[in-house]
């Protein structure tokens, strides 16, 4: 491990990587480095614990991740990729978004030493979407930002890297765009490596995505056809409000005019109710026309009769 270059190098990443992929056993070599030899120098002690660490977040070892953060904090939190486990050990073991947000601070550090590292702007792309899930008060402004973060580290990738875009899904998920997610989620899981160690518990969380993708479109569906029925319905209601006050007042007309003919003499009443008659027929029309959206026959017979019954009234009767 001596030829690695320091920690805070922009190249120690992908070395590190490269003496990861040249072992047998990883792990047993990392763990006999920080527990044998604790007198190495301070890079090498940090690269079998970056090592190690890399291994276990794989593997989704998450309690021993955490606990290893924990041991070693004091010990390395000077450097700058410790923030890129704090991040790690917030997204897996944080059970409320105060501890997620808590954790933009570190993450937002490690983007401003390691701007240009996929596993770092993966990193936060990945929690701000973990927060954004928990959180529904996650502002439209950092998802955007989680995205361009996300689509820089795939640029930057030397290969294409399937969990850069399984996140990616999950924020265009968040953003509504479920085309977007379905495609990213689909390319996720064809980029996996079957002979893969955890290539099984990969695939299973892709999947969990994709169920996810289904169930959020498949919500939003139902929300909007709900809200125009209901839209619907409170129009309905308006109508029928404004239906029965009319009705009121037609009723309030006959009996007006019904109650004043008996006070005229006959002539003069029959004018009154065949007035009133032709009003409410032509009121009936318009009711027809505007609500019931009824034939024009039919609004012009009752607009027809109604107009009849009032030129009767005025002109024909002596």
């Amino acid at each position: 491990m001596t030829a690695l270059p320091d920690p805070s190098a922009p190249q120690f990443l992908e070395k590190m990587r490269e003496f990861d992929a040249s072992l047998t056993k990883p792990e047993k070599h990392y763990r006999k480095l920080l527990k044998t030899k604790p007198r190495l120098p301070h890079a090498e002690r940090f690269a079998a614990l970056y090592g190690l660490l890399h291994r276990l977040r794989r593997e989704a070892r998450f309690p021993e991740f955490a606990e290893l953060v924990r041991k070693y904090e004091t010990e390395f939190s000077s450097e700058p990729l410790f923030d890129t486990f704090r991040v790690t050990k917030a997204k897996w073991t944080a059970d409320d978004a105060r501890s997620l947000k808590e954790a933009l601070e570190p993450a937002m550090r490690a983007l401003k030493a390691f701007p240009d590292e996929p596993g770092v702007l993966h990193s936060y792309a990945e929690l701000v979407a973990t927060l954004a899930e928990m959180d529904s008060g996650t502002s439209a402004a950092e998802l955007e930002r989680a995205l361009k973060s996300v689509n820089r580290a795939i640029s930057l990738s030397s290969r294409k890297n399937a969990n850069h875009f399984s996140t990616r899904a999950r924020i265009m998920l968040l953003k509504g765009d479920y085309r977007s997610a379905r495609a990213d989620v689909a390319t996720a899981i064809s980029l996996e490596d079957s002979s893969g160690a955890d290539f099984l518990r990969r695939i299973t969380r892709y999947e969990g995505i994709r169920s996810m993708i289904a169930i959020r479109r498949s919500y939003d569906e139902f929300a909007s056809k709900q809200n125009r029925l209901l839209a619907e319905l409170n129009s309905f209601r308006r109508e029928q409000l404004q239906l029965l006050g009319l009705l009121a007042a037609i009723i309030a007309l006959l009996v007006g005019g019904i109650t004043l003919s008996t006070r005229l003499d006959p002539d003069d009443a029959s004018r009154l109710v065949l007035l009133s008659a032709g009003a409410v027929a032509i009121v009936f029309a318009g009711l027809s026309s505007l609500l019931a959206h009824a034939s024009w026959a039919r609004v012009t017979l009752s607009m027809g009769v109604g107009a009849g019954l009032i030129a009767t009234a005025l002109w024909v009767l002596p």
